[in-house]
């Protein structure tokens, strides 16, 4: 049974709050700075891997504001370097979705690797802020977040009949 088009966004915004909840969810500063994986990239590489008639590059970019606004962020850094990273993605989705999972997770990690280069050149440049060259560590841990996240989503997008 399909679902209107109405519900399929919903159930986007849905997982892509319950990323948000992720990001910022305390952790030990070790951990949080140098081992959080990017759950709302990596939602939003997916919902654009998926279903990229539903979820877009504008889609990304509004991400991204949500971002930043948790954060505390400058305006528009996470939504600039998400919304280049999705335009990649919709670009080559269908060279993407057919390769492995794990072929994916090796790409999805180039990926956040670019995406972290580009937040971190921005913050660099706007704030003066200093990187720590141990920053583009989170980019390796989604290697095995990827998976995670690619099983758990296709699973709601099958249950509920998303197209």
């Amino acid at each position: 049974m399909r679902r209107g088009p109405i519900f399929s966004l919903v159930i986007i915004w849905l997982s892509i709050v319950c990323a948000a909840f992720l990001q910022v969810m305390p952790l030990p500063p070790f951990i949080d700075l140098y081992f959080r994986p990017h759950w709302m990239l990596l939602t939003c590489l997916y919902w654009c891997l998926a279903m990229p008639h539903r979820f877009n590059i504008g889609s990304a970019w509004v991400t991204g504001l949500m971002l930043d606004v948790l954060w505390g962020a400058t305006l528009g850094l996470n939504a600039l370097a998400i919304g280049l990273c999705c335009a990649f993605v919709v670009h080559q989705c269908q060279r993407i979705r057919s390769y492995s999972v794990w072929h994916q997770a090796l790409i999805v990690t180039v990926i956040v690797a670019i995406y972290q280069f580009m937040t971190a050149t921005l913050a660099t440049w706007l704030n003066e802020a200093l990187i720590d060259s141990q920053y583009y560590l989170s980019s390796l841990i989604t290697l095995f977040a990827w998976p995670w996240v690619f099983f758990t989503l296709r699973k709601v997008r099958r249950r509920f009949f998303l197209s």
